[in-house]
């Protein structure tokens, strides 16, 4: 009888273990800047929040205080992962579809999903924009690792501009001195 429980222990355990160790997304959507923490909205439906725009939204809803993105390493350690997280499987992929609007962030979706770039096939990595009329889409696609914090996090655009401002202050300062 004793085996039994032993063996139901050791099955439990390996499987917890195992959902530990899966790849994961984040998911959520992060308001943005027009939102803070005591938001009403924070209660509301993607449909109340879109205004049945054709965007990408789930919960659930994240709101920050000072325009600041999310903490995604306080929401990775201490929230529960079945809230703010989806397990990431074979054929999908971790995305986040953030909207720009005269080049401002206005708000973020983090998902797991499958995503397909016309000629060109199946997405695996990497991030991809759309402009139009001073609205910027930019999908970043990726997939993370088993253990480790989901791979959808990183803002590119803004790494990107950064690198690019950097590049340009360091060629100024070199061309300077010669």
């Amino acid at each position: 009888m004793y085996d039994c429980w032993i063996a139901l222990l050791l099955i439990s355990i390996a499987v917890a273990q195992q959902q530990i160790d899966d790849p994961y997304c984040f998911r959520f959507t992060w308001l943005g800047s027009k939102f803070n923490a005591n938001s009403t909205y924070l209660n509301a439906t993607c449909d109340e929040v879109t205004r049945g725009a054709d965007v990408p939204c789930t919960r659930p809803l994240v709101a920050t205080e000072n325009s600041r993105l999310p903490n995604i390493t306080y929401m990775w350690t201490d929230l529960s992962r079945g809230d703010i997280a989806c397990r990431m499987t074979p054929e999908n992929v971790c995305v986040k579809y953030s909207y720009y609007y005269n080049n401002a962030l206005e708000n973020i979706t983090y998902m797991c999903t499958k995503v397909t770039v016309e000629n060109e096939g199946a997405a695996k990595s990497g991030c991809y924009s759309e402009y139009q009329d001073g609205r910027e889409i930019e999908v970043c696609v990726c997939r993370s690792n088993p253990g480790e914090v989901p791979c959808n996090t990183g803002n590119t655009k803004i790494h990107f501009r950064l690198n690019i401002i950097f590049a340009v202050l360091f060629n100024a300062f070199l061309f300077n001195i010669l």
